[in-house]
C-alpha cells in the first residue's frame, strides 16, 4: 500500500499526543467515544498548573500591599503545597480513569471542578472552618482544578466507539 502525497505517516501522528495514540475523528458516525485516555505528561502538567494556581491564590489572598511578603508567601505556599498536590494528583488520576467513557472534555472539566470543590469544602469543614470558608475554599480549589484539567484538553486522546483498526495493529 502506497502512501498518498501529503498524508502523514503513523509515526508522525503518534508523536502528536501525550499517550502516543491517534485521535478519533470528530464525527465518525458511531455515536460517541468509547474511551478517553491521557498520558503521564498530561497528568503532571495539569497537576503542576493547578499547584501554581493555588499557590498564587494563597499569595494573593495575603494581599498586594506588601509585594515582597506576598511573593515570599507564594513561594512558601508552592513548597508547602507539594504534599497536597501529590494527593490531588492521585484524586485526579482516579477521576480521570473514571471519566474514560465520557467523550465530552467540557464534562471532564466540570467534573474536576465539582469533585475538587466538594472535597476541599468537606476538608475545610472537618478541620474547623466555617460554612463561608468552606464555600470559598471549595470555589478556589475547584476552579484551579478545572483550569488545570482544561489546560491539558489537547493532550488527551478520544478513541472511537467502534474502531476499524487498533492504533497498536501492525497494518
Amino acid at each position: 500500500m502506497q502512501q498518498k502525497k501529503g498524508e502523514a505517516t503513523n509515526v508522525q501522528k503518534l508523536h502528536q499526543h501525550d499517550d502516543g495514540a491517534q485521535p478519533a475523528p470528530r464525527d465518525n458516525g458511531t455515536g460517541g467515544a468509547r474511551r478517553v485516555t491521557f498520558g503521564p505528561f498530561a497528568l503532571l502538567a495539569g497537576a503542576g498548573i493547578t499547584h501554581l494556581l493555588l499557590a498564587t491564590a494563597a499569595g494573593v489572598g495575603f494581599g498586594w500591599s506588601m509585594p515582597w511578603e506576598t511573593f515570599s508567601f507564594i513561594a512558601l505556599a508552592a513548597i508547602l503545597g507539594i504534599p497536597i498536590t501529590v494527593v490531588g494528583c492521585g484524586v485526579a488520576l482516579v477521576l480521570g480513569l473514571a471519566l474514560r467513557p465520557v467523550a465530552s472534555q467540557a464534562l471532564h472539566v466540570a467534573a474536576f471542578f465539582g469533585v475538587f470543590a466538594l472535597l476541599s469544602a468537606l476538608i475545610t469543614l472537618m478541620v474547623g472552618g466555617g460554612g463561608l470558608e468552606a464555600l470559598v475554599t471549595g470555589a478556589v480549589v475547584g476552579t484551579a482544578a478545572a483550569i488545570g484539567r482544561a489546560s491539558v484538553w489537547k493532550l488527551v486522546t478520544v478513541y472511537p466507539e467502534k474502531a476499524e483498526t487498533s492504533p497498536h495493529s501492525s497494518g
